[in-house]
């Protein structure tokens, strides 16, 4: 009897479901195996990686909006590899299969590397990888000559360029692209790469309007020559349009921060995506803006502390109201920098001596009291790697000259024009503590997308994208884009903003770069946290 009640109150014992692997999502076995082969921590696809890889290989257009460090960009490559490669009988050579925009030559490269890395394990006898995937940029003279030549000899499987770069390839030749071929079209951080008008004032909004209408965007263009004949179709008229050519590639759209009205602009103003009928959404860890209690489960929140020093005269110290911080991080000893050999600095080109020789003999217009209050920041917490986000109207190669003047190891992390930078983009960056830690040095409009898997520390030097006084919507992406460079795939992560006191002497109020920072940490839902150091 007692073992019968035993058996009644037993409580039921559920196996623990296996996690998704990149197999059970419709990956190839070959591709997998390369994949493992390429990079043995990626084991099983990360929760977007799960919803979105089986979204594309439905064919049918994808939204998807989650955060930085989800795995975003790298799921779009692997999807991107496992489709078709489409070639049809009345062409010699293939088609390309999909068409990557990218805000940056940085990220562009990176998805190349991540490719030519799968490609390189796929076997004994790899094909060429011009063959899987070109680049085109504007600023790479490649694709004037030799590369555009070979963009039409060779059609990659997968073409990933900035929006510039694919548009000036095409004025030069018209006929480069066939629309009709292409199986995908994948815009990565669209939010960056199209305007849209937020909910405004009347007025404002017409005139930003006008100003789009006049000067609508390169990405913009590209959306309305392939989809534009979409806005016309609806469900009364499929039946007269029946003989048009309407057919058009998969549209695949991503972002970490997907505005209401760019998501208006898509599905009502444009029509270009008509959600529920040829289109589906990906939502992971989205970011709301204006719900505060759902961005607790954000990376933001979750992994990453925020700290924001205020710099003036010889002195620094933390934003008013900072909370002291239960554990604000390492603070990397003397001792710990050993007598090691650090990183080997490569001869300088003539180029950068060039430019030294100019900045030695010319004030620097960057604010000095903010670079040594980065300089210590970085000495007294960065072990190994850590990224310095300047505002895009800043020379970066003049932000590097200075640092360096202050003692640091630093780069710029422009993929084409430095090695270091290039080596630290592409390994992924150090994956130990350094005898010499490095600061790799490059601008908000670059730093979308940028994948540093070991990367913990980012340092944001004033206030990107302020409008006057005003915080607007492209502020606000500006930090969670460059906070999200931290605290990827559950790592945790720090973000030190410095921002130059620009308040009236004696006024009592706070300048106008201090009150911007404090609304957009208020408008995020962060608490800026105490560094005890700068007390």
């Amino acid at each position: 009897m007692a073992e019968a009640l035993a058996a009644v109150h037993m409580p039921e014992i559920r196996p623990v479901p296996a996690p998704p692997t990149f197999e059970s999502l419709g990956l190839r076995a070959s591709l997998v195996s390369a994949i493992h082969a390429a990079f043995p921590n990626v084991q099983h696809p990360t929760p977007t990686q799960a919803k979105l890889i089986p979204a594309i290989l439905r064919n049918k257009d994808v939204v998807l909006q989650d955060e930085a460090g989800s795995g975003k960009t790298f799921g779009l490559v692997l999807a991107s590899l496992n489709k078709p490669r489409l070639k049809y009988s009345n062409s010699e050579k293939p088609s390309i299969t999909s068409i990557f925009l990218v805000p940056h030559r940085d990220l562009a490269h990176q998805i190349q590397w991540w490719i030519q890395r799968i490609t390189e394990s796929s076997g004994r006898n790899p094909p060429s990888l011009d063959t899987v995937v070109q680049v085109l940029l504007r600023d790479d003279n490649a694709h004037l000559g030799p590369g555009l030549q070979l963009l039409q000899e060779r059609p990659p499987h997968i073409l990933v360029a900035t929006p510039a770069g694919f548009h000036e390839a095409l004025e030069k030749q018209g006929d480069l692209i066939d629309f009709n071929l292409l199986s995908t079209i994948i815009i990565d951080e669209i939010d960056y790469l199209v305007e849209t008008v937020p909910k405004t004032s009347p007025k404002l909004a017409q005139r930003l309007h006008k100003k789009i209408e006049k000067h609508p965007g390169i990405t913009r263009e590209i959306l309305h020559t392939v989809y534009g004949h979409r806005g016309r179709l609806t469900s009364e008229n499929r039946e007269e349009l029946v003989n048009e050519p309407i057919r058009a590639p998969q549209l695949v759209v991503s972002s970490a921060t997907l505005r209401n009205h760019l998501k208006d602009y898509l599905w009502k103003e444009s029509g270009i995506i008509k959600l529920g009928v040829d289109a589906v959404t990906v939502r992971g860890n989205a970011v709301h803006l204006h719900a505060k209690e759902k961005m607790a489960s954000t990376a933001l929140h979750r992994d990453i502390s925020h700290h924001v020093l205020v710099v003036s005269n010889n002195r620094i110290q933390n934003i008013s109201g900072a909370v002291e911080a239960e554990d604000e991080g390492r603070v990397v000893s003397v001792s710990a920098q050993n007598d090691e050999e650090g990183d080997v600095i490569l001869d300088k080109s003539d180029a950068e001596l060039e430019r030294e020789q100019v900045y030695s003999m010319s004030p620097s217009p960057i604010n000095q009291d903010a670079l040594e209050a980065i300089a210590a920041a970085f000495a007294l917490y960065v072990p190994s790697i850590a990224l310095l986000i300047v505002p895009s109207t800043t020379s970066v190669y003049r932000a590097v000259y200075d640092l360096r003047s202050l003692g640091v190891n630093a780069f710029n992390v422009d993929m084409l024009q430095d090695r270091n930078g290039r080596m630290h983009l592409l390994s992924g960056g150090a994956e130990k503590v350094r005898a010499n830690p490095t600061l790799l040095v490059t601008t908000n409009a670059a730093v979308r997308g940028l994948d540093l898997p070991a990367l913990q520390h980012v340092f944001i030097l004033g206030v990107q994208n302020l409008d006057g006084e005003s915080v607007t919507s492209r502020t606000l992406d500006a930090y969670i884009h460059s906070a999200g460079r931290v605290g990827r795939f559950g790592k945790r992560g720090q973000v030190i903003s410095v921002i130059e006191d620009d308040s009236r002497p004696n006024s009592g109020k706070e300048g106008t770069s201090v009150k911007a920072i404090r609304a957009i940490l208020q408008r995020l839902g962060i608490k800026p946290l105490m560094l005890k150091q700068f007390e």
